[in-house]
């Protein structure tokens, strides 16, 4: 009996797959997998998972996006639980010029925290937003911007349980604790974030506070925020075993040891090349690496 294409058993289909490297939406293999997911609803259940592993919404100046394709698209998922099944990892970047004014509507910021807590299977949440819009997405995750009368989202702010990994610009740290399982955390400026009227700038100190008290768990830290020496006693962060400096130490004391011997853990410590290399006598990352971070020996 010949063997057909219902035959072959859901393992090999998802090898096969798995051995289409899916690079944009527009690649060949994007759009291979997404004519065979209209084959049968067998075909669709296999390709799924691999097609909406990640869904990321960028705008950017004179990319033709806006706030309401944010908003279709939710619609697209909550209305179909299959998807929601399937996504990963799920992005928000936005970067645009005057984003002061283009704030986002009232009709697209009500669903989201219920749309992401509708992704049953999300992992990773990346959240890069400009400042200007912060307090609007900020207001929606804390219920304040009650549903309509003829809205079926909730107003209760979701907890993130799903969510290991969270990935934001500065000043979305309102989103940490809504996400209280997350291992690790990563956060950066914005470029030209903060010269806006509407953007208060922050540090560390505005986001750590919320990290040790919902994040038990959590066991990487990424910043482009100068780290002082406070947070190298590891209050806060009790269980941390890779900090990821991208400014390095400003007011780092000579007791090196004393400050990180407190942990009564390992921590690892990457950075850019900066003085603390040569003063711990650590190898400093030649020029030509591909990347500006190098995981440098235990500190003991």
């Amino acid at each position: 009996m010949p063997l057909t294409w219902k035959d072959l058993p859901y393992d090999i289909l998802d090898n096969i797959f798995l051995s289409l490297p899916l690079s944009h939406p527009s690649s060949p293999n994007f759009q291979a997998l997404l004519a065979l997911s209209m084959v049968d609803s067998r075909t669709r259940e296999s390709t799924y998972p691999h097609i909406f592993h990640k869904i990321t919404f960028r705008m950017r100046p004179m990319s033709g996006r806006t706030w309401n394709d944010l908003d279709r698209g939710m619609k697209v998922f909550l209305h179909n639980p299959m998807l929601c099944r399937t996504v990963r990892i799920f992005e928000i970047d936005s970067w645009i010029n005057y984003p002061s004014s283009n704030h986002p509507p009232q009709h697209t910021l009500t669903p989201l925290p219920a749309f992401l807590a509708s992704l049953s299977y999300l992992h990773t949440l990346i959240f890069r937003i400009q400042g200007p819009f912060v307090p609007a997405f900020r207001d929606a995750f804390s219920g304040v911007s009650a549903p309509s009368a003829t809205s079926t989202f909730s107003s209760r702010p979701p907890h993130l349980l799903t969510v290991e990994r969270l990935i934001i610009s500065s000043t979305s740290h309102f989103l940490i604790p809504h996400c209280p399982n997350i291992h690790t955390f990563e956060e950066s400026t914005l470029y030209r974030d903060f010269g806006d009227e509407e953007t208060v700038e922050v540090g560390f100190e505005t986001w750590v506070g919320a990290l040790g008290a919902l994040s038990e768990g959590l066991r990487v830290v990424r910043t482009s925020e100068p780290i002082r020496t406070e947070f190298l006693d590891i209050k806060n962060v009790p269980q941390i075993e890779e900090l990821h400096l991208a400014s390095g130490l400003p007011t780092w004391t000579e007791n090196v040891e004393g400050q990180v011997v407190r942990n009564e853990e390992t921590i690892f410590l990457v950075m850019y090349p900066s003085r603390l290399c040569y003063m711990l006598r650590l190898p400093v990352p030649p020029l030509s690496t591909p990347s500006p971070l190098s995981l440098f020996p235990t500190l003991r």
